[in-house]
């Protein structure tokens, strides 16, 4: 009787290797034999990341990072995915992971290795953390890339929990000058003379906010410095300021507007002046609208230039040839990017430049002023909109919804008074004094005199109290300050 044919050698070492990967036996080191298995047909492939770098929000978590089968799909196959340490830590900024990610015969269909991160309400810089695969098994390989940085964008912002206050030269009234409330709890006396205008900014990064005040001809720009001393800026009253880290260095920038005759220059790093600009421009905000982690520089020229870009402390690009009414900046989608809201005046109105990118009308009527906030804490800011009478101040929620607000108002700012996570609108009444909307939730009065102008940063370098002090609670806004109008679509 003939007997059967035999497999061939090599299959009936495939079958073996192919039941031991089944069954987890088999070792991370495969036989030289088993490389050389693709001449033969059988080619389980290599695994690969999907790219060099990855991007996250730190409220829009997990990272999601996605792990390729390529070259070939033979076999049963798995891999390692693991996260380590850059600048973020596991625990505080991420979840320290790692998993074993397999494949079936066949499958060559790319698999996600998610990173949990931690939302901490704490601001900082971005950072950054590792993930590699390794450990392949089933005869597959590693291709490049095999390790990604993950950058984790803070959402959170510099906290903004010190109100800064000029209540005007004397006149009368209690209280003259600028004044301080730190930490939502405590008044303090910073100087009595009244200001031109005030910016706040971190510029030599200790943690706590200065204060930079244009007091006006003959005294010139001087810088409240780590709510400590004074120190003179430079001996010209500027035209405008504003505050930025336009490098990435750390620290706050300030972009001044020394008019006509100087342009706009650059204090930077605190330590350097630099020229940006012979124009002296009609107005400037700034932002991070490419989510680079440097702060852009938005700049109107007036109607014969229209709007400008000053991307990445490097080049000029134009944004729009009109010139608007007024601008802000906030990232109103949560993209982390800042987005430019924009007054173009009538018959315009308002429109919107999301992520760098495109143009969305936000609303017809031009308002007489805008602010940013995150007020419900969820990572997308808000718009507070002063439309004037008779409609009074309407907020954008969440880039979705109008909501109404208070019917007047002669100032307003945002800032986390409380540390909750969730920005506050300090508003000065003529007539009834500052009060503050607490966590989109509830007013409480803070003065009974209104303002003359208003700032937030944290000049202290603390956090504050989570409750106010109990004699300035009040729960319910005069009747007369509510908005009960319609806004027109």
């Amino acid at each position: 009787m003939k007997k059967p044919k035999q497999p061939n050698r090599l299959i009936r070492r495939l079958v073996i290797v192919t039941l031991a990967i089944a069954a987890g036996s088999l070792p991370m080191l495969m036989p030289q034999w088993m490389t050389s298995l693709a001449a033969y047909g059988y080619n389980p492939g290599y695994f690969q990341l999907s790219a060099y770098g990855y991007q996250v929000n730190e409220n829009n978590g997990p990272a999601i990072i996605t792990v390729q089968r390529t070259g070939g799909s033979d076999g049963v196959v798995s891999v390692d995915c693991s996260t380590s340490d850059a600048t973020a830590t596991a625990g505080f900024d991420y979840i320290a992971t790692l998993i074993t990610l397999w494949w079936a015969d066949g499958d060559a269909s790319d698999k996600p290795c998610p990173v949990e991160i931690i939302d901490d309400n704490v601001p900082e810089s971005d950072e950054e953390f590792y993930v590699s695969i390794g450990n392949p098994t089933g005869g597959a390989g590693l291709g490049s890339p095999d390790t990604a940085t993950v950058t984790i964008h803070d959402d959170d912002g510099p906290i903004k929990n010190d109100v800064i206050i000029d209540f005007g030269p004397p006149s009368g009234m209690p209280s003259s000058g600028i004044h301080t409330y730190l930490n939502n709890s405590t008044w303090a006396a910073l100087h009595p003379l009244s200001q031109e205008s005030m910016v706040t900014g971190d510029l030599d990064a200790t943690g706590k906010d200065e204060v930079i005040i244009d007091f006006g001809a003959p005294y010139g720009i001087w810088k409240w410095m780590n709510n400590n001393n004074w120190i003179k800026l430079h001996p010209l009253s500027p035209e405008s300021m504003v505050t930025g880290d336009i490098d990435g260095s750390g620290q706050d920038d300030v972009v001044i507007d020394f008019g006509a005759a100087y342009g706009i220059w650059k204090w930077m790093n605190n330590n350097t002046w630099e020229p940006l600009h012979p124009s002296s421009p009609d107005s400037m905000v700034t932002g991070d609208i490419d989510g680079s982690g440097q702060e852009d520089v938005i700049i109107d020229f007036g109607a014969a230039y229209g709007i400008w870009k000053w991307m990445n402390n490097s080049n000029w690009n134009q944004l729009h040839p009109l010139s608007p009414d007024s601008m802000v900046t906030g990232d109103i989608d949560g993209s982390g990017q800042d987005d430019v809201i924009i007054d173009f005046g009538a018959p315009y109105g308002i429109w919107k430049w999301m992520n760098n990118s495109n143009w969305n009308q936000l609303h017809p009527l031009s308002p007489d002023s805008m602010v940013t906030g995150d007020l419900d804490g969820n990572g997308k800011d808000e718009v507070i909109i002063d439309f004037g009478a008779p409609y009074g101040f309407w907020i954008w929620m969440n880039n979705s919804t109008w909501v109404p607000f208070v019917n007047s108002a002669n100032l307003m700012v945002t800032g986390d008074i409380d540390t909750s996570g969730q920005d506050d609108v300090i508003v000065s009444f003529e007539g009834f004094g500052i009060w503050a909307w607490m966590n989109n939730n509830n007013w409480i009065k803070l003065h009974n005199q209104p303002a003359q102008g208003m700032v937030t940063g944290n000049i202290d370098g603390i956090p504050s109290l989570a409750v106010t002090n109990a004699t300035m609670m009040m729960t319910t806004l005069p009747a007369e300050l509510e908005n009960t109008t319609q806004l027109p679509k």
